[in-house]
């Protein structure tokens, strides 16, 4: 086949096949098969061929011959074929890419480099390539005795043409020829010295060049032989003439030559000291040149000729004061026959004037100007050839004036490369700075001059004026500081410029000192400054600093005696592990001194660049600077200074502000890489922080800071800085709040808009400085203790951490008061944990890369696969979506804060008023608002667009009861709403449907009583685990983990079996070895270590901690991930038994759908036993399980890869419903999504798989459209005419055009008939002209396109009504059932149907006792047991009924048992997750009082049964009183280190203090602590302060404790007043470390002579019974959300709680 490109079309054409010409640049040619050539489109995803296989030596260009003799060959030329560099619209002929001359080897020939060209063939432009680079030899060249010229073009393909050009040097034409190749250049000959000698390449094309070769030589020039260049002085013999020495040049010939040289083209001039016979060249007015013989500088006029210029016009003008002309001189190679010019140097007029400034400060470069821009007549360019220029200012008299006269001799090329020398050399001898210093210079003669320089920097900076120049030339030693003066000076040094001290001491002073009024502006550039004892720089109080290319060595410290880079170890010297006292000495010692390099101090606009400070005492510090300006500190160097390589520094004005410090590099400093103290709007960013001994970025009360981009790398070597002091050396990076600066406190600034930012940065290989671990990021205590605000904002986001204990730590911080968000950080190498958490608070994290925080309006809702998905509003933006079970919402302050369940990451904060469950607001209250979003999270209640709303309510003292549609009611202690974490209900009020809460600041919350929504249940539990084998078998497992007393009872397997099509889906814990499976084990209790046997399991996935193992037990992990699969915290992993009886396991993080591994062979069963083992110490913990199941099996599967339909399902896939439908019923199919040419119908008729469209084998079906129109298919309905959906054009049936069809059902009637009804419209759609025949049917939907799960139906079925009636057979079963109940507690029982019941619709009791309440909808028995007492056995005779008719008979039997003491649970305070209790102080007034104690009426005693954890860090328990704890009264009861008690009594100001010493410590068995006050006065008397104390006792276990005491200004004199009542948190934090709380008590007396009835050896009792009960009184039951008070009514709210945390250890 032929293949070429048309160049007019720039299209590829085929000849010999039926391939169509296609367009370049987008097909490609390779080779296949060795011999074989292919031709594929390259922009396809496919690679669509067009030529499949084509033998080489059959491919033909366009001539018809072979296009390569191999197949590399063959594939070059096709790929020049298809591949073309530029479109029809630039083709001209000429270079396109390459094709470059040049002259080689001296002038033994012409090269030119490979490339492309256009080449005009007859009509018709082709593009043409040189593959290799082409030589000209001089061999190819025939000399004849005359200079030659040649044309160089590209013809063709890899073919390039050298002619010689006839006649050239005679103003031959160029042959036309030329213009239609690719012209590239000339070369010319010289037969003299037999060598090519000029190149000039032409880039533009051909039709650009001249029609004679005049425009070639015009190209060239004369030229002046190099090693022979004539040179111009003044004439020996006159000041008004010129000389010329002997030289020769070389020039083309025009018409005759008059030279007496062999070669024609070179002249050769004389030696001429007295040249009288000059020509004079000037425009002659009328726009030509004219040439005259003269023997001076003179017009024809007769005038000076540096008196006047050619101004472009063509007429001379008077040269303006002070200007220099400049006139280009030629020497001529001949005379011209026809012309005037003789084989004389002529003179040119000057075509410009330079002003005398300007031109003495570049001489020989203005001269070079000169040649290249003047306009020379074409008649001397033939012939003649530059040799220099005049240059004359305007008021010379004579070549003899120096100083008004210069001449330069030499072309341009000469002048700008060995002439520009001296032009330097010139330039040097100019002054261009107002005072000079130089290093020797003779202070006897000094003036400041350039000549005579001052050797002393005081003179200088004395004789300078304000805004002049200093130049340092060479070294300069100093004794004394130099004080600068209130002036702006500027400073410049030479290549060699120091300024230096001739010897360290810590005496020398700094070198230049500063202290101004804001005004002056300093400059320093190109200078070394080593030796102060100082500071090299030390400016105080100016307007500007200028530090640019400075250099800073050895100011502060003699470089000796420490090594900041390595150990001492190894060094011999101090380093980074040598000790403070050894470190202090050597500061305190001869080596070292209070200086550094750079201190700039209260400057508007600091700059410091490109400079380095290297072996000071101190690096770049910049102090107060930036405010109302800004600064940078940018490309700079601080390496191995005993401080801060970077730092600003706060004074009196708070710190800098707008300061950039960015692109720096800091290493190696025996202190902070970047230090930042104070100050407001402060970047580093690119920088490199390595090797630092102190944290690498260190801020202090800084506020506006941002961290971005830098790398950190090896710091944090040290825990002392250089200078022996312990550094800031706890972290890579370290973020503290308050800094002392001589005596005042640098905090955040007021103009805060957030405190700091670290994005995008490299944290890599912390070291353990000062800490006990490597850390990150720290963020110190005292930034918690800031004041609760918005801007209080702390974003760290894509950070890399590698190499540390804990990438971020917030352990000793509370992080409440602050907004703390982590982005996408990623955590490598790390030993512990990412993030260690905080002493208190929460922070921002999501799951993803999201990162809203607060959020104004959100509502939640469930989507078809259970999610929860967050929106910004009723149809607003998805935010985020989360699994079930992965959030809680918890109080903060009075709005909501959605955390990520079990953790400290907050998701986003939203205020209750805004917040919304499928579009329906939530209850205004907020504890209630909690507990339906935690309902929600945890999937335990629906929210249906209905619900169950209120229609009556009454409020009957403190108790509303509210009655709701079902005739339930629900009461409830309205002094147990809480709408604030620090605000209760002191009473309420009904104001039409209005609920009006008091609160006990005498705030009003008003709540529409009708929203309010009844009761909750309890969050999903781990609940579902029992124990398998043993004496304990089948007994519930209560505990999150494996605990010790679970270890020997393993396996536990989950209650809620796995059905076939089912998954469960939970949240990894890493945490501990565990194994998930099939057990198959013998049937005995196992220990920790026998449960992981794998002969125990016939498949099993096992998680070592934050991975899942390739090597599980029948299962294959390893062929997909060969190293396992990796695990987090947040990994939502689905464990599914599908219908193809695989057990499987995925990663459904983010909505994803992963496969880490199945069973290796089908499970026998529908349903199988999950069975969990695990390790204890770590303690593993049970995974929380949701169970999601589908309502589907596959009918038909086109190539059997489906297997679930949880993930959606295939094109020509057919899935029919599991649940059958009977006579008397009827299927709901919820079709809530848009038509897509869906079809539904009940049966199908076609193979299981293979069938191509096989939706369209659904019987009696409908299809579902575009239009969102029903369509019957196979004529199986009679429609019903009359609906409102109906169209007879269609026929068809809609809602109307984009309206989903709702809720459609297919309603099965008693008489076999089967009707189409909307649900939503309540109409028949269409009837099944055939009856069914009795039988149960399945209902069938298929899809012709791959189908996400939003698109599947949801379909249910429940029971109808119509036909005849009454069907005494479709009755409900339900057989006899006997319940216990105890005496006076509340009961709810629900009637159980048997298995296989029909439905029931109404439930009645016959003759129940008045306390048991049936509701006969729902068949809940709810009420009060009666008192046990002689006849407890209670018969109630009941019935249930459908409407369909049937109806039974059951009987329900109450066994009431006596009410036993029973005390089971415990409420655990988890570390980590600041859960707390908070009660309404306002209803505790036993602990109140109005004054300094008045005796026993304002005594009272605290009980508690506590046990707690492992932690010896302070932890809050009991705390009652005023809000304000610095100023007013409160109660503080604490657990201090080592297991002590401590009460504090007052104000954070003034106090008595009483703790239990060592002796009397609480171990982490359970304990009984009793505290009591006598009521007596407790402070204002230093005297008394004996009998403060004894007011208090601390009994431990019953015994009474010794104690310690202790008090702040003599005791609290003042009242206690309610505000505050909570177990577990103080008011900003220290919150228990998994402590356990079993009961609290609270007396209005002095109890401590009953404590040993109050203890009953150390058996828990019901203390509501003793002879003086409690005035409050708690045991933890039931819930972890609302713990009531057993004797009064200030009921207690739980915060932060979640269901697990209801634990079994008791007392």
């Amino acid at each position: 086949m032929k293949i070429y490109r048309n160049e007019d079309s720039n299209q590829v054409i085929f000849e010999g096949v039926e391939v169509q010409a296609i367009p370049c640049n987008i097909y490609q040619a390779e080779i296949v098969d060795t011999n074989y050539l292919r031709i594929s489109d390259k922009t396809s995803p496919d690679s669509l061929r067009i030529v499949n296989k084509v033998l080489f030596s059959e491919v033909l260009n366009e001539a018809g011959t072979q296009a390569g003799a191999t197949p590399a060959d063959t594939l070059n030329y096709l790929t020049r074929q298809l591949d073309s560099t530029l479109s029809t619209a630039v083709y001209n002929a000429g270079r396109l890419d390459g094709l470059y001359l040049s002259v080689e080897n001296d002038g033994d020939n012409i090269k030119v480099t490979a490339g492309k060209a256009l080449v005009l063939v007859g009509d018709t432009l082709k593009e043409v390539v040189l593959q290799n680079d082409f030589i000209f030899n001089l061999a190819d060249v025939t000399p004849n005795g005359n200079d030659k010229v040649f044309s160089i073009a590209m013809t063709g393909e890899d073919t390039i043409t050298v002619t010689e050009i006839a006649g050239a040097l005679n103003g031959a034409a160029i042959p036309a020829d030329i213009r239609t190749e690719s012209f590239l250049g000339i070369a010319f000959y010289n037969d003299f010295q037999n060598k090519f000698t000029f190149i000039q390449t032409f880039a533009p094309t051909a039709k650009n060049v001249g029609s004679t070769v005049y425009d070639l030589i015009k190209a060239l020039n004369p030229k002046v032989l190099p090693s022979d260049r004539p040179i111009i002085t003044k004439s020996t013999a006159s000041d008004m003439r010129l000389g010329i020495g002997s030289g020769r040049v070389f020039a083309f010939g025009s018409n005759l030559i008059t030279g007496t040289d062999t070669n024609p083209n070179i002249f050769t001039h004389p030696a001429n000291t007295d040249v009288q016979a000059l020509q004079i060249a000037e425009p002659n007015g009328s726009g030509l040149w004219q040439i005259n013989q003269l023997g001076q500088l003179v017009t024809f006029a007769g005038e000076n000729i540096w008196t006047k210029y050619d101004d472009g016009s063509g007429t001379l003008q008077d040269t303006p004061a002070n200007h220099w002309v400049l006139m280009p001189v030629t020497l001529n190679c001949g005379q011209i026959q026809q012309g005037p010019v003789l084989a004389l140097p002529t003179v040119y007029a000057s075509q410009k004037t330079i002003p005398d400034s300007t031109f003495r400060l570049n001489l020989e470069v203005e001269a070079v100007n000169a040649l290249q821009t003047f306009n020379f007549p074409n008649l001397t360019l033939e012939t003649s050839a530059i040799i220099g220029v005049i240059a004359m200012r305007n008021d010379a008299t004579n070549l003899a004036d120096t100083d008004k006269v210069k001449i330069f001799s030499g072309d341009a090329e000469y002048l700008t490369g060995e002439g520009l020398t001296r032009v330097f050399q010139a330039i040097e001898n100019v002054p261009i700075y107002d005072i000079y210093v130089s290093e020797g210079a003779d202070p006897s003669t000094a003036t400041g001059s350039i000549a005579n320089p001052f050797n002393s920097l005081s003179s200088a900076v004395a004789a300078v004026p304000s805004g002049g120049s200093i130049f340092i030339n060479g070294s300069i030693t100093v004794d004394a500081e130099v004080v600068l003066p209130n002036k702006s000076i500027s400073f410049f040094g030479s290549s060699d410029a120091k300024i230096i001290y001739a010897s360290y001491a810590a005496t020398n002073g700094h070198i230049f000192y500063h202290d101004g009024d804001n005004t002056a502006a300093f400059d320093f550039n190109d200078i070394t400054f080593r030796n102060a004892g100082g500071y090299a720089l030390l400016i105080l109080k100016t307007e500007e600093v200028n530090i640019r290319n400075c250099e800073f060595y050895n100011n502060g410290w003699n470089g000796q005696a420490l090594n900041t880079v390595l150990p001492s170890s190894t060094s011999g010297l101090l380093g980074y592990d040598s000790t403070n006292t050894d470190l202090q000495a050597f500061y305190a010692g001869a080596n070292a001194s209070n200086g550094g390099a750079v201190r700039i101090q209260e400057c508007r606009k600091p700059l410091i660049r490109e400079s380095r400070a290297e072996g000071n005492l101190r690096g770049f510090r910049l102090q107060d600077c930036g405010i109302n300006g800004g600064g940078f500190v940018i490309e700079n160097q601080a390496i191995g200074n005993i401080e801060s390589g970077f730092y600003l520094a706060a004074g009196s004005l708070s710190g800098c502000q707008n300061v950039t410090v960015a692109v720096n590099y800091s290493a190696y400093n025996a202190n902070n890489g970047l230090l930042v103290i104070g100050g407001l709007n402060n970047k580093f960013s690119q920088n490199e922080v390595n090797g630092n001994w102190n944290a690498g970025f260190c801020a202090w009360g800084a506020a506006n800071s941002t961290l971005r981009d830098c790398g950190l790398y090896d710091n944090n070597r040290s825990q002392y800085n250089g200078i022996g002091n312990t550094g800031d050396a706890r972290a890579s990076i370290q973020i503290n709040e308050a800094y002392d600066f001589l005596g005042t406190n640098i905090s955040l600034n007021a103009n805060a808009r957030f405190i700091a930012e670290i994005l995008d940065t490299q944290v890599h290989y912390t070291g353990l400085g000062s800490s006990t671990d490597k850390i990150g990021v720290l963020i110190t205590e005292d930034v918690g203790l800031l004041v609760n605000d918005a801007k209080n904002i702390i974003k760290i986001d894509d950070v890399g951490f590698i190499g540390q204990d804990y990438a971020i730590d917030f352990s000793e911080v509370d992080l409440t008061n602050l907004k703390v968000s982590l982005g996408d950080n990623s955590y490598q190498s790390i030993g512990e944990k990412a993030v260690r958490p905080p002493s208190a608070g929460s922070y921002f994290e999501l799951p993803y890369s999201n990162h809203v925080t607060n959020i104004n309006y959100i509502d939640f809702e469930v989507n078809n696969t259970g999610g929860i998905i967050a929106k910004e509003g009723v149809n607003g933006n998805v935010i985020n979506p989360y699994q079930v079970n992965q959030l809680q919402a918890v109080a903060y302050n009075s709005s909501i804060r959605v955390m990520l369940k079990e953790s400290n990451k907050i998701q986003f904060e939203i205020p209750v008023a805004n917040t919304s469950i499928n579009s329906v607001q939530v209850n205004s209250v907020l504890n209630q608002a909690i507990t339906q979003l935690n309902n929600l999270f945890t999937n335990t209640q629906g929210f249906g667009s209905t619900g169950n709303p209120v229609t009556a309510f009454a409020l009957i003292g403190n108790d509303l009861t509210i009655t709701l549609q079902d005739s339930t009611s629900y009461t409830v202690d309205v002094t147990t709403l809480g709408v604030d974490e620090n605000k209760f209900v002191t009473s309420g009020a009904l104001n039409g449907s209005n609920l009006e809460l008091t609160m006990n600041d005498s705030s009003v919350v008003v709540i529409d009583a009708s929203n309010m929504i009844n009761g909750s249940q309890l969050p999903a539990r781990s609940n579902d685990w029992f124990i398998a084998y043993g004496t304990n078998a089948g007994d519930e497992v209560v505990s999150p983990s494996v605990v010790a007393s679970l270890k020997d009872k393993q396996p536990f397997y989950n209650g809620d079996f796995l059905e076939r099509g089912e998954e469960y889906v939970w949240t990894n814990q890493n945490s501990g070895f565990s194994v998930l499976g099939i057990y198959t084990g013998s049937e005995e209790t196992s220990g920790e270590n026998i449960v992981f046997a794998d002969n125990k399991w016939s498949a099993n996935f096992k998680f070592i901690s934050s991975k899942l193992s390739a090597a599980s037990v029948g299962v294959d992990v390893a062929s997909r991930f060969a190293n396992g699969y990796d695990l987090t915290n947040n990994t939502v992993l689905a464990l599914t038994y599908d219908s193809d009886n695989y057990l499987k396991l995925y990663d459904v993080s983010d909505g994803s759908r992963v496969l880490i591994g199945q069973s290796n062979t089908a499970l026998v069963g529908t349903s199988q036993v999950i069975s969990f083992g695990g390790e204890n110490q770590p303690d593993a913990k049970f995974p929380v399980m949701i169970k999601r199941f589908s309502q589907w099996e596959i009918a038909h599967d086109f190539d059997n890869s489906e297997t679930s339909i949880i993930d959606g399902i295939e094109e020509d896939t057919v899935i029919k419903s599991i649940l059958s439908i009977s006579a008397g019923e009827k299927v709901m199919v919820n079709i809530n999504f848009a038509g897509r040419a869906q079809r539904f119908g009940i049966g199908y008729n076609a193979a299981s798989s293979g069938v191509t469209n096989a939706h369209l084998s659904i019987e009696n079906s409908f299809s579902y459209g575009v239009s969102e129109q029903l369509v019957q298919q196979d004529n199986a309905w009679n429609w019903n005419t009359s609906a409102s959906g109906y169209n007879a054009a269609g026929p068809n049936w809609s809602r109307g055009n984009s309206i989903n069809l709702g809720m459609i059902s297919l309603v099965y009637n008693l008489d076999n008939s089967l009707d189409l009804y909307s649900e939503d419209l309540g109409e028949v759609i269409a009837t099944k002209k055939v009856d069914l025949d009795g039988s149960p049917f399945h209902f069938f939907f298929g899809v012709n396109e791959s189908t996400t799960t939003q698109y599947i139906p949801s379909i249910s079925k429940q029971a109808i009504g119509a036909g005849s009636q009454p069907v005494s057979s479709f009755a409900p079963d339900i057989s006899n059932q006997s319940f216990d109940i105890t005496e006076g507690q509340a009961f709810s029982i629900q009637i159980a149907l048997d298995s296989g019941s029909d439905i029931v619709n109404q439930y009645v009791e016959q003759d129940g006792p008045a306390w048991a309440v049936l509701n006969q909808s729902t068949g809940l028995f709810m009420g009060t047991a009666p008192a046990f007492g002689s006849s407890n056995t209670y018969i109630v005779n009941c019935k249930a009924a459908n409407a369909v008719g049937g109806h039974t008979n059951f009987t329900i039997t109450f066994n009431v048992t006596e009410l036993v003491y029973t005390n089971t649970r415990s409420l655990m305070f988890e570390d980590g997750v600041n859960s707390y209790l908070g009660g309404n102080a306002a209803l505790v007034t036993a602990l109140e009082r109005s004054g300094n104690g008045a005796g026993s009426s304002d005594a009272w005693s605290v009980g508690m049964w506590i046990k707690r954890g492992s932690s010896t860090s302070g932890q809050s328990l009991f705390y009652y009183g005023h809000n304000d704890i610095t100023n007013n009264g409160h109660i503080e009861i604490r657990l201090i280190s080592n297991g002590r008690i401590r009460l504090k009594y007052g104000s954070a100001n003034n106090q008595v203090q009483v703790q239990t010493d060592t002796a009397s410590s609480i171990n982490t068995s359970w304990n009984h602590v009793f505290i009591t006050y006598s009521g007596g006065t407790t402070g204002a008397s230093s005297g008394s302060l004996s009998a403060y104390y004894s007011r208090f006792k601390i009994f431990i276990n019953g015994v009474l404790a010794t104690v310690t005491n202790s008090h702040q200004n003599f005791g609290w004199s003042g009242d206690i007043i309610g505000q505050n009542f909570r177990f577990g948190r103080y008011v900003s934090g220290n919150y228990p470390k998994d402590l356990l709380l079993n009961q609290l008590a609270v007396w209005n007396s002095d109890q401590s002579a009953n404590i040993t009835d109050i203890y009953n050896s150390g058996d828990t009792q019901d203390l509501s019974l003793l002879s003086e009960a409690p005035d409050h009184y708690y045991e933890i039951e039931n819930s972890v959300t609302s713990i009531e008070d057993l004797v009064g009514t200030a009921h207690f709210v739980g915060y932060n709680f979640n269901s697990s945390d209801l634990v079994t250890d008791t007392p």
